[in-house]
């Protein structure tokens, strides 16, 4: 017997077909002519992760630790914008990331010498 949907072969007794799982019915075990068989069978329909489903986890990493730790939060974002041409996403993300780490970064610069060194000098 044949499958109506996909035309592969199936066993008499199947209840559905085990290449596109389409339930069987009684079919004559000669396949009809105006089916079209394709020359590899069909595979059950899975989603796949495309690159337009994929996260940019260095875009992410970067963004949230351009917070606690800004260095390595600059370096996975720049490390994230490279990676959204492949992704395809967190572009936007990444250059987020970049600009807080970068603030963090001048602003904790300040910070020392306005506030630390002159401490120093005192001393």
């Amino acid at each position: 017997m044949y499958c109506i949907k996909c035309g592969s072969p199936i066993d008499d007794n199947a209840k559905f077909c085990p290449n596109c799982g389409s339930p069987t019915s009684a079919v004559p075990s000669v396949p009809p002519a105006a089916t079209y068989y394709p020359s590899q069978p069909q595979q059950a329909s899975q989603p796949r992760q495309t690159a337009q489903n994929q996260t940019n986890g260095c875009a992410i990493a970067g963004f949230v630790l351009s917070f606690f730790m800004p260095l390595i939060g600059l370096i996975l974002s720049i490390i994230g914008v490279g990676k959204a041409k492949e992704c395809g996403n967190g572009k936007g993300l990444a250059i987020a990331g970049i600009v807080l780490s970068s603030i963090d970064i001048a602003v904790f610069i300040l910070v020392v010498l306005l506030v630390v060194l002159p401490l120093l000098v005192l001393i």
